[in-house]
Formats: structure tokens, sequence, C-alpha cells
């Protein structure tokens, strides 16, 4: 199966780095979140396994100016949930939430 591979790594002062993955996820009847309360962020309500995160029930993308890619990503995302074709998250290291954060968005083929 080919893939279509998005990457970027980005820390946040703190953050914890273990990798996590959702493994291939439809996000059709998934929940997306995007909050700006000093920190644009999106939540893709979708499990993360290993990580190591305290919140791993959602995926967190920071859309800030540390993040040059997050609207690549986020489009990502909104269109596999259009089209209900399948995505592999994987993520880096905790948001100060506890959330983990997305390095690598996979759209599966």
């Amino acid at each position: 199966m080919r893939r279509f591979l998005i990457a970027f790594v980005f820390c946040l002062p703190g953050a914890a780095f273990a990798l996590g993955d959702t493994g291939t996820v439809y996000l059709t009847n998934t929940n997306i979140q995007v909050i700006h309360d000093g920190t644009p962020r999106a939540y893709i309500y979708v499990p993360v396994s290993i990580g190591g995160c305290t919140n791993n029930a959602a995926a967190q993308l920071v859309m800030d100016s540390s993040n040059s890619i997050a609207t690549t990503f986020y489009a990502t995302l909104l269109s596999a949930k259009a089209t209900g074709q399948g995505v592999n998250i994987q993520t880096l290291g905790c948001s100060e939430q506890g959330y983990p954060l997305i390095l690598a968005v996979f759209l599966e083929t």
C-alpha cells in the first residue's frame, strides 16, 4: 500500500520524547476540535498507542508559528475526514496538557 508522508518535527519546552501511533484510522465519524485561547491548536479525537502521554485519547496539532506545516497537516486531516480515506497519525512528545503532539500524517491510498 502506498502512503503519502508529510512530516515535521517540532519540540515544546519540557515535552517528553516518546513516539506514539494511531495505526490506520478513519476520521469520518471522528471529532476534530480547533481552539485558540493563546495557542492555536486542533485536537483529533483518536486514541494514540504508546507514547506515554497522560491524555492519549486525542492527538494535538499545534497551529502557531512554531509549526510551519500545521496548515498542511490540518488540510490533510480534513481531506481524509471528507473522503473517508484512512490516515495513520504518528506523534512525538506530549503537550503541557499531556496530549500527544502530531509529528507525521500518513494518508492511505
